[in-house]
């Protein structure tokens, strides 16, 4: 990469630096000076009539002197800096004339690295959230079991290639190691997709760089830079800062889509464990782990092994970056869990298929696992009711003020240190990332008061202000990421 026309040195003198030496001094009528006795002339000192022009000379001379010092020092510099460290065992290294053009010298060819190639392998964004890592070859690639192919219909267009639907993605710009994409989606998180591609070092043959953190100094800027993470080849110390070449962006955390959930799971619940309303616990060794599993003998894309979670195992549009977390306990009902993600769906008027929810069940790989801990912090949270657990709130205000009093002595009584968990070892890792955290307190002022909300919801008439929670509630946050 050539360095940047800002650094660029002219130099220019400001004034003829080469020396006249008169040969003679010259002595004009009216600067004749005569004697008392008026038989000599005596003429101006040559001495004296040079020094205006020899200080300045001089000094230009000296400037440049010191500026060609510098600039060699800096060559110098440059050079041992970029050397790569198997130079000296036989690679080639060709430097260019530094002179040429009075500007600063280019990287060395050896240690140039390539910063974009079509051929090459890129991290891409993907509908739904989605990052893919895809391998470019001649124009073609892989993504999602599907094949395809970099095209381009005009001899001056963009290259582009079409999705299953028939979904246009064209090339936009390409900037660094970046390529944007758009697209005529009407959904706008659809319309603009970056690619990045990996840079390569080319010595010794061109591969791949990777991520790596550590205090370096770019070899394309050249400027030193503190431990951060940037492109490296270890092998090699090429390096590449990420003002120079962007970094990838991290794979999002999955989850499954709430279209899934409601339309399709219920049906595949009940026929693999051939209950009416089985719980989650019954359900787990059918499609969740074992020889019937949804992942079962499918690659894992985070550990490479055999056998994933049912959200990478599940079609391309049945999964995507997690928009809600959801908070619950497998011994729940398949009839509990459905109805109260449908009736909150229907109350927030989301779109199920947009709706990407992180359910431990799902999520997590039961192959590896039986349960992990998921916490989820700083989102705003909203608690909502199965079918079941309403009918039980509705019942108790039937009771008049009885049970409004026994509804609000549960209520206040709860606390999140009384919680249980199927597993004791996750009860405990839960509720030490609680106090170490936000604290018990934190979590049950905000359960209570959104739990006050939907009581509210279901009866605009009650007086709730004594209510702080109830026994049975899933609850879900919304949120960008989430914490394991």
């Amino acid at each position: 990469m050539r360095l940047a026309p800002t650094n660029f040195i002219e130099l220019e003198p400001a004034v003829d630096v080469s020396p006249t030496t008169p040969s003679s001094p010259t002595t004009q009528p009216d600067q004749a000076l005569t004697s008392a006795a008026g038989d000599a002339d005596l003429s101006e000192d040559p001495a004296d009539s040079l020094i205006p022009i020899l200080v300045p000379t001089v000094t230009c001379f000296l400037a440049v002197l010191a500026g060609l010092g510098f600039f060699c020092y800096r060559d110098y510099r440059a050079r041992k800096t970029r050397m790569p460290q198997g130079a000296a065992a036989g690679a080639e290294v060709t430097f260019s004339n530094p002179w040429h053009g009075m500007s600063l010298p280019a990287l060395p060819a050896a240690v140039r690295p390539l910063i974009f190639a079509w051929d090459a392998r890129m991290t891409a964004e993907w509908p739904r959230g989605k990052v893919l890592n895809l391998t470019v070859e001649r124009h073609e690639f892989e993504a999602k079991g599907r094949q395809y192919s970099l095209e381009r219909p005009e001899s001056r267009g963009s290259l582009q290639f079409s999705w299953e639907d028939g979904t246009v993605q064209k090339v936009d710009s390409i900037q660094r190691n970046v390529v944007v994409w758009s697209t005529q989606e009407t959904r706008p998180a659809w319309q603009h997709f970056r690619w990045i591609c990996t840079p390569q070092c080319p010595v010794q043959g061109h591969h791949d760089m990777e991520v790596q953190s550590d205090r370096y100094r770019c070899n394309s800027c050249s400027r030193s830079q503190a431990a951060e993470k940037h492109w490296c080849c270890p092998a090699h110390e090429v390096h590449l800062c990420p003002s120079c070449a962007e970094l990838p962006p991290e794979a999002p955390t999955l989850g499954v889509a709430a279209y899934f959930l409601l339309r399709l799971f219920p049906s595949l619940a009940r026929s693999a464990t051939a209950l009416d309303n089985p719980n989650f616990y019954e359900i787990c060794p059918h499609l969740a782990h074992g020889n019937t599993g949804l992942g079962f003998n499918k690659t894992c894309p985070r550990d490479g092994q055999p056998n994933c979670s049912v959200v990478d195992a599940l079609d391309d549009s049945h999964s995507g970056k997690v928009t809600h977390f959801v908070s619950w306990c497998w011994a729940y009902t398949l009839d509990n869990v459905v109805t109260a993600v449908d009736r909150w769906l229907q109350k927030s008027e989301a779109d199920p298929a947009d709706v990407f929810l992180w359910i431990c069940f799902f999520c997590n790989n039961q192959y590896r696992i039986m349960q992990e801990v998921c916490i989820q912090q700083n989102f705003s949270m909203e608690v909502i009711l199965p079918n079941s657990a309403q009918e039980c709130f509705r019942h108790a205000l039937s009771a008049g003020d009885a049970g409004l009093r026994e509804l609000t002595q549960a209520v206040a009584s709860l606390d999140v240190r009384d919680a249980k968990a199927h597993q004791r070892a996750d009860e405990d890792s839960i509720k030490k990332l609680i106090l170490n955290d936000i604290g018990f307190d934190a979590v049950n002022h905000a359960v209570r008061s959104r739990l006050v909300e939907e009581f509210k919801s279901l009866c605009p008439g009650c007086n709730f202000g004594r209510f702080v929670s109830v026994d049975v509630v899933i609850v879900v946050v919304r949120g960008e990421k989430s914490h394991r």
